[in-house]
């Protein structure tokens, strides 16, 4: 088990640290997903020898294996997320996605066949086995958990968060600090920030007029950066250490800079997030509300 355990611990030893993990999946991932994740498994194909499945009471011990892998992981792993507050939509769901083999299970059944644990014929029920579970995952999930919930879903999320937000607004509202004027920007690239840039300083400039209010207000500025979601392995790293990602981030950290050296921000913002580009529209509303928004300036060239 030493393949296993090895590229584990070689994982577990890189530093996370400014970023280097994510540098260096986003170097090699490709050459993985391209060249040798395509060889490994043609490998397991080659070795696959569906003729050994000849005999009613073989194909019998196919099915069992499937029912008996589904009926441990989907009724377990359901079963806790039940106990742990899912509903039941939920539980089966996260019971579906854990019954999935995937390439660990081949890697598993290569590593034991090649040691003669396991025999020609029990290998291909595994992989038989293996690739059942693996394909089945996708269309039940759809099924048990569609995008239509997903969206109910969320949107009583968002109307949990609205109402908190705008219990604060109120407090707020009610003390006396004077009038503030909310901004939110969309910057995904750096010309969108140095655009922003000046309008923030048109804003805060004094104005000629003493009877205009805009250039007495507070503002505060909240920048969005919204990076498309994808299935690569370094987004999903960067989306599980958002904290980390923010501040390394380059457009928000010029932003942060110019906050700094300008002055006349009262309060800079940052907020990072991965989505599709089909949510990012709703995600952009919904936070605008979030923080009670006055205006969103929102760049053409994005």
């Amino acid at each position: 088990v030493h393949a296993i355990f090895g590229g584990f611990l070689a994982g577990v030893i890189v530093p996370h640290d400014h970023g280097l993990a994510v540098k260096i999946t986003e170097k090699i991932e490709d050459i993985v997903n391209i060249v040798f994740l395509p060889l490994y498994f043609t490998l397991s194909g080659l070795k696959t020898q569906i003729g050994l499945l000849d005999s009613g009471a073989v194909w019998g011990y196919v099915i069992l294996v499937i029912v008996l892998a589904c009926f441990g992981k989907i009724i377990g792993c359901a079963g806790a997320a039940k106990i742990s507050g899912m509903t039941t939509r939920e539980s089966f769901t996260v019971g579906f996605l854990m019954s999935c083999k995937g390439l660990v299970e081949l890697i598993v059944l290569n590593i034991g066949h090649d040691a003669g644990v396991l025999n020609d014929q029990v290998f291909v029920i595994m992989v038989v086995m293996a690739l059942v579970t693996t394909f089945m995952t996708t269309p039940v999930v759809m099924w048990l958990y569609p995008e239509s919930y997903q969206k109910a879903t969320a949107m009583r999320s968002d109307t949990d968060n609205l109402s908190v937000a705008k219990d604060i607004s109120r407090i707020n509202s009610r003390m006396d600090f004077g009038q503030s004027f909310s901004l939110v920007t969309m910057v995904n690239r750096i010309e969108s920030a140095i655009s922003i840039m000046s309008i923030i300083r048109m804003l805060k400039r004094e104005p000629a007029d003493p009877s205009a209010k805009i250039g007495r207000y507070q503002l505060n500025v909240h920048a969005m950066r919204l990076l498309e979601l994808t299935q690569r392995a370094s987004d999903v790293m960067k989306l599980k250490d958002m904290e980390e990602t923010s501040r390394q981030d380059p457009v928000l950290s010029v932003l942060r800079t110019f906050t700094s050296l300008s002055g006349g921000i009262e309060m800079l913002g940052t907020h990072l997030d991965f989505q599709t580009r089909s949510k990012f529209v709703n995600t952009i509303a919904n936070y605008s509300q979030t923080v009670s928004a006055d205006m969103v300036l929102i760049p053409v060239a994005n």
